[in-house]
């Protein structure tokens, strides 16, 4: 049976000490390599442990100061069994001479003396002292005789430790170093000093780590190279540096100061012009990545400058192609977002690459036969153009000069794509007849619904577009873990303006209202009734009266928002939202730079704040989509006929007789509606349109989301995996999630936030970002960061998961911080 060098210790010191009480231990150390071995052994209880007594040498042959005397002997006077541990040799005890007579042993033996003693079998004489207790203490666990090579073993760790900028101290840290440099076939420290050799090291690692990425692009004859033997293991300490949490925030300065020794800007850039580089960058599977910067910025401004050299379909389909490789490279080091931003904005080009091949993708296969296929291809994922445009519109979060240079031509290759879309609806449209038959109105899609008597909110969202609805349907399903939203194509009235449109919106048959211009406005009224549906003041009367709904229960989207809904109750089943964030963002030419995502995310916390305060079912639409279109690129259109009653940017409206021809009618058909074909205008005044009112697919056919949970849903359940004690300033909790019954379909999502606190004070020490929780999640691990507050080691805790709503604690347990909490530092 083997036996630990530790247990060999420990067996021998108690050897001695329990001959009898009070018997005690000499052990003489003159170089120093018993000392680290028995103070570990001596502190672990687990063993048993003993009492050690060091006495230090304070001047040359007179060991031990008058207060250690004194402290020895009243502690053998008191009949303690104890270890005295001298750094001198038993023949040069001084003063300690006459009490080694009283000892029970004089320990003299060397630690090689021992080890041989022990099993312990060298095969390497050289080995010196220093050496051979360094590899006793890396060994203690370890019996002896199974030791091996009489090597220092390397200790890869403590090499990335001293990379990133820890100080090296003498003695085993040298000793380590020199060994793990050594397995790793790195330059030696040498005269250089620690500074720059820092530098080289990392230069030769990031050369090695571009030939590895790149096969071929770097020499192996280069002066940094890592040797092929042990270069996969020196590679490693990258891949652990860029794994370590504490260590990566300074890979990036260490890699500026590294790169100008690497020098590999002139190699990568000769490679990507005159080999197959650029390529393999943009299109293979597993694309070259580099880690020096130098090296992924050449790569950046020659995929940019490939891109830029192409345009329309050709670009369209060049980035498409690309964005696999793209994707890789964004989630790569130099890709990721930094305290400044994205380091190289890698993400950004990215971004463009999805929403061209998304372009693509969505195109229709053939052409249209008639007005139904088209709208089942734009309900059917051909709103994903628009999505596409949106990103290719949008103002750049990183506008980098290289990127900006590709944006005007993305932006004309979208722009004749979607032109030309829209001029091919305009015409089957046009050749079909007006209005295509299969469409309803959002208040005819919303009149069956609210006729069942569950409790319902209705909100009207002004210029809610198809993809937008589509896009929210997504994250909400995705949030539910399963699928709860649906959306249905209706249609927008003619022209689809908001005065008509927010009329159409409510549970009204189209057949029942009619349209009439006053004064150059439209007034819309619902047959029998004079009421105005325009304005909005009248629309809440109609739902007072119409659709039971009291005048507390019309609420503003901020205070849903701030989770002051109502529940449902007798009496108070409905809720009506309006909404026209979308709308102004659009008129004040905000929309098209910022995109619709942070509205779309206050309309996904808004429904499910709802669903929070009992409501199990909420409807969604609206008056009208829009387009987007550059002034620079507008066509005046001519109008069909003279003294048009009204006119718009997108439409005209005409006396139905003072007009010939088929054209879509108003509400109650008084007045036929020219629209104007694909992006032209019937007015133009420069710059950039946020346009609606015309016959366009996105501002025509408009969406209505329909979210329903079943009455018994209830939130998921959360338990908290026990943890006894926090070892880390960034701990992890794991939830385990329940379900409230056996069925998936009955569980809600809760969005949740974590906290530890301290027990006594309450002080918050640790905190976690919200997020949600889905019933299909099983176990979720929360990552808590500190606080600025501070905590001794031993402090009790306690761990809270709450709703972030409401901040009501949903699960909680105890544990124990045992990590010192120190005054907070921002490094």
């Amino acid at each position: 049976m083997s036996t630990s060098l530790q247990k060999h210790i420990h067996a021998t010191v108690h050897g001695y000490l329990e001959r009898y009480t009070g018997a005690w231990l000499l052990w003489c150390d003159p170089r120093g390599t018993w000392a680290p071995l028995l103070r570990r052994v001596a502190g672990d209880n687990r063993l048993g442990g003993f009492a050690l007594l060091e006495v230090e040498e304070t001047t040359v042959g007179e060991p031990g100061s008058p207060l250690a005397r004194r402290e020895l002997q009243e502690r053998l006077d008191a009949g303690e069994s104890l270890v005295v541990l001298i750094r001198a040799m038993p023949s040069d005890l001084g003063w300690l001479w006459a009490q080694a007579l009283e000892a029970e042993e004089v320990y003299g033996r060397s630690l090689r003396e021992q080890l041989l003693d022990w099993g312990w079998h060298p095969t390497n004489l050289a080995l010196t002292e220093q050496d051979l207790a360094l590899l006793a203490r890396q060994n203690l666990a370890r019996d002896p005789a199974a030791w091996g090579a009489d090597t220092v073993s390397p200790d890869p760790a403590a090499l990335l430790d001293v990379l990133a900028g820890r100080d090296i101290a003498d003695g085993d840290d040298r000793l380590v170093l020199d060994r793990t440099i050594e397995h790793l076939g790195l330059q030696s420290i040498g005269q250089a000093g620690f500074t720059l050799w820092r530098k080289r090291t990392l230069a030769s690692l990031l050369v090695s780590q571009a030939s590895q990425a790149a096969p071929g692009v770097i020499a192996e004859s280069h002066q940094l190279m890592v040797d092929a033997a042990p270069r996969d293991r020196a590679l490693v300490l990258l891949d652990d540096w860029l794994d370590s949490i504490s260590l990566r925030k300074r890979l990036a300065a260490a890699i500026a100061e590294a790169d100008p020794i690497a020098d590999l800007g002139p190699i990568v850039v000769g490679a990507l012009t005159n080999g197959n580089l650029l390529d393999a960058a943009l299109h293979a599977k597993a694309p070259p990545i580099f880690l020096s910067r130098v090296a992924e910025q050449a790569v950046f401004s020659a995929a940019c400058k490939y891109f830029s050299g192409l345009e329309d379909k050709p670009l369209l389909t060049a980035l498409g192609n690309a964005y696999p490789a793209l994707a890789q490279r964004a989630a790569g080091f130099w890709g990721e977002p930094g305290p400044g931003g994205t380091v190289l904005p890698w993400g950004e080009l990215t971004r463009l690459a999805l929403a061209a091949r998304d372009l693509l993708d969505a195109a229709p296969k053939g052409d249209w036969r008639n007005p139904v296929q088209a709208i089942e291809w734009y309900a059917g994922g051909g709103w994903r153009v628009d999505r596409a445009g949106e990103e290719l519109l949008r103002t750049l979060d990183t506008p980098v000069p290289e990127i900006v240079s590709l944006l005007n031509p993305i932006r004309d290759a979208f722009r004749n794509r979607w032109e030309d879309l829209a001029i091919r609806w305009s015409q089957v449209w046009r050749e079909a007849g007006y209005p295509p038959a299969g469409l309803t109105t959002a208040g005819e899609w919303l009149k069956p619904l609210l006729a069942v008597n569950t409790p319902t909110v209705v909100m009207v969202a002004d210029a809610l577009r198809y993809d937008q609805a589509a896009k929210l349907v997504e994250r909400l399903n995705e949030q539910e873990g399963i699928a709860r939203a649906t959306v249905t194509p209706a249609r927008a009235p003619m022209p689809s303006v908001t005065a008509l449109g927010m009329g159409l919106a409510l549970p009204i048959a189209e057949s029942d209202l009619t349209a009439s211009l006053v004064n150059g406005g439209w007034q819309l009224r619902q047959l029998g009734h004079s009421r105005n549906l325009s304005q909005a003041e009248e629309r809440r009367a109609w739902w007072q009266a119409h659709g039971h709904v009291a005048p507390e229960d019309f609420l503003a989207i901020r205070p849903v928002l701030d989770g002051k809904t109502p529940p449902p109750v007798s009496g108070h089943t409905r809720l009506v939202i309006y909404d026209d964030a979308l709308d102004k963002l659009g008129h004040d030419d905000e929309l098209e730079d910022f995109g619709a995502q942070a509205i779309l995310e206050r309309y996904l916390q808004a429904i499910g704040r709802l669903r929070d305060a009992g409501w199990r079912r909420v409807l969604m639409t609206t008056d009208h989509g829009y387009i987007h279109w550059a002034g620079t690129a507008e066509q005046d259109a001519p109008a069909p006929a003279l003294h048009p009653a009204y006119t718009c940017r997108r439409a005209m409206a005409y006396p139905a007789g003072a007009l010939e021809g088929r054209y879509p009618l108003t509400p109650g058909g008084t007045y036929k509606v020219a629209v104007s074909a694909g992006a032209s205008t019937f007015k133009t005044y420069g710059g950039r349109g946020y346009y609606h009112g015309g016959g366009s697919l996105q501002e025509w056919v408009i969406p209505c989301l329909k979210v329903e949970w079943p009455a018994t849903a209830r939130p998921v359940e959360l338990e908290i995996q026990p943890l006894k004690a926090i070892l880390s300033l960034r701990p992890r909790i794991m939830l385990e999630v329940r379900m409230p019954s056996l069925l998936i379909e009955d569980a809600l999502p809760r969005r949740i936030g974590a906290r530890i606190r301290d027990s006594a004070t309450l002080e918050i020490l640790f905190r976690a970002s919200e997020e949600m929780v889905t019933p299909d999640a099983g176990t979720v691990s929360i990552r808590l960061e500190r606080t600025k507050q501070t905590a001794a080691r031993g402090t009790p805790v306690r761990i809270e998961v709450y709703e972030a709503a409401t901040e009501a604690v949903i699960a909680s347990s105890d544990s124990t911080l045992m990590i010192p909490m120190d005054a907070w530092t921002d490094e």
